[in-house]
């Protein structure tokens, strides 16, 4: 799906990245982990073109840098980890992921307009639709620009740190439909996230950014196998039944 190679971004004469190569497994729920500061939001910056970078991305197979901002937009949708709020109503937000599709002075065809339709089910919106957006709460607000990159029907959709500000079980409701999408419609999906014992819970595939580069990129099995997330983030592994929680290493609480 995303073949990234010698991936080098610097910034203010500080190296964010440097010599970077991955994949992103179509069809899977790929998960991003990393520090503060380690790269990866840099990474999904030049994912999202939004900072210069050097080496090559190739998105379904063409080039990100030769992509006009149509074209890119009917392969990739990103949700932000800071959303806007524009004074808007959800059902005037979620409509806009069609821009794409819409040729310009063009109206929406029956095709857009159930593409919305099964956005806004697909989120269960239905009780929102008129809300504003400033009136939502963050998992709300979530929902709604998810919404929105669903209407816009690309294959791959990118989520920087998604449930950032969402309380456990907002959290765990979210990551559950992202998993849903992925089993369910196919999508390819990348997403950030810090709670570690999350990310080995819903993830197919895991890449661990560490000083501006992967120090692992592969499924999450042998990621386990080899103690990564023990290794770079200096955790202990436990298991409860069937599942996997972290803490500090030599401490108590989970991560």
């Amino acid at each position: 799906m995303v073949e990234i190679s010698s991936l080098s971004v610097t910034l203010g004469g500080k190296a964010l990245l440097s010599g970077v190569d991955m994949k992103i497994n179509r069809g899977r729920l790929n998960i991003l982990l990393g520090r503060n500061g380690s790269g990866k939001t840099t990474l999904i910056n030049c994912l999202n073109r939004t900072v210069p970078y050097s080496g090559r991305i190739l998105i379904s197979g063409k080039d990100l840098s030769k992509l006009s901002p149509g074209e890119k937009a009917r392969l990739c949708a990103f949700v932000p980890q800071l959303l806007p709020t524009p004074r808007l109503k959800v059902g005037e937000l979620v409509p806009m992921g069609r821009t794409p599709h819409i040729p310009l002075g063009k109206r929406p065809t029956a095709e857009d307009i159930s593409a919305v339709t099964a956005a806004q089910e697909r989120m269960g919106l239905g009780a929102l639709w008129h809300r504003e957006l400033s009136s939502l709460s963050g998992g709300e607000l979530q929902r709604a620009y998810l919404a929105m990159a669903l209407a816009q029907d690309t294959e791959l959709l990118i989520l920087d740190e998604p449930t950032s500000h969402m309380d456990i079980i907002a959290a765990e409701e979210f990551m559950t439909l992202c998993r849903e999408l992925v089993d369910g419609s196919g999508k390819t999906l990348l997403v950030t996230v810090h709670d570690i014992a999350s990310a080995v819970r819903f993830g197919d595939d895991i890449t661990v950014v560490k000083d501006g580069r992967p120090v692992f990129s592969g499924a999450k099995e042998a990621c386990l196998e080899a103690q990564i997330l023990e290794k770079t983030f200096s955790l202990e592994r436990y298991t409860h039944g069937d599942r996997i929680f972290f803490c500090p290493d030599g401490g108590e609480g989970g991560i």
